[in-house]
């Protein structure tokens, strides 16, 4: 079992590790089991507005820094996470607006916690006897399939985005270059995570 903790910290108690002119930064604990021989303590760098508001920024895993004492390694994702899963039908001449819409979206989802997001474009998306991804989104000719998720750390993180369209007006401004009624999507529950 892997559990993670966040804290915040003064600038001036990670000086020796950033240097920047943010106020505050956002540090995630995460203890690993000891059967996996280490722990790991991961240092975030995230900018806020220079005021006692802590940043709710969290960078792709990938993106942070890793430090244990002067030693940077690599740390795991938590075991137990939540991810959104979409398929989406996509007009071929539009592949280069929709990958530039997903790196427009990546920052809104980061911040309201996202930890991963990532978009993969149909290159083998076989027609099913009773069923498939091309009829599930009536995938029309000129068109790929598209296959994306968000990963999040808890549910409670997934629906408070969800939520946040609403009352955040940067969702809406946020560009759509396919036919969103013809998405599918849903929320799905971690049961089983292995490899890297």
């Amino acid at each position: 079992m892997s559990s993670s903790v966040a804290f915040t910290f003064r600038r001036a108690n990670v000086a020796n590790l950033f240097a920047g002119s943010a106020d505050r930064f956002a540090a995630a604990c995460s203890i690993q089991a000891l059967s996996e021989y280490f722990a790991v303590l991961v240092v975030a760098k995230t900018w806020a507005a220079g005021n006692d508001q802590t940043s709710r920024v969290a960078p792709r895993i990938g993106d942070i820094p890793y430090v244990t004492g002067y030693r940077c390694i690599k740390a795991r994702q938590p075991d137990m996470t939540y991810v959104s899963g979409f398929v989406s039908p996509v007009e071929n001449r539009r592949k280069s607006d929709y990958v530039a819409s997903a790196k427009a979206a990546w920052p809104l989802f980061a911040e309201y916690g996202a930890l991963e997001m990532v978009e993969n474009w149909g290159d083998h998306v076989p027609a099913g006897k009773q069923t498939d991804m091309p009829r599930a989104v009536a995938l029309a000719d000129g068109e790929t399939v598209v296959f994306s998720w968000v990963l999040w750390p808890d549910k409670a993180t997934a629906d408070a985005c969800l939520a946040s369209v609403e009352h955040d007006e940067r969702w809406h401004q946020l560009d759509m270059p396919f036919d969103g009624k013809r998405m599918i999507y849903g929320g799905f529950e971690t049961i089983f995570r292995a490899g890297t």
